[in-house]
């Protein structure tokens, strides 16, 4: 069997709500906290989250690891408008991103 192609070059991926150079689910069922977990393997990413084409409403409070391995650092983001921008180490088994309490 064929291996997958993967993005070695490590270029942006316009995914439409989601640009990255890596791979991971977003679950953004609530409507306060969303769960970005890398799948299983990832390296250092960073992405771009178009939230109001995610259905998002709000600003982003923080964004914190979920159990973290040792030597994990805590993810760079910043938040211009509706793009959220974050840079991640992949060291986590999640991303808990949390948005402003209304």
């Amino acid at each position: 069997p064929e291996e997958p192609e993967l993005n070695v070059e490590s270029k942006m991926l316009d995914f439409g709500p989601i640009v990255t150079d890596g791979a991971f689910r977003l679950n953004h069922d609530d409507a306060r906290a969303w769960d970005l977990i890398p799948l299983p393997g990832s390296k250092a990413f960073r992405a771009e989250l178009r939230l109001s084409r995610l259905d998002a409403e709000g600003r982003v409070s923080s964004i914190e690891c979920v159990e973290a391995k040792d030597g994990a650092a805590a993810p760079k983001w910043s938040q211009d408008g509706d793009t959220l921008k974050l840079s991640c180490d992949g060291r986590s088994f999640a991303y808990r991103i949390e948005f402003v309490k209304r």
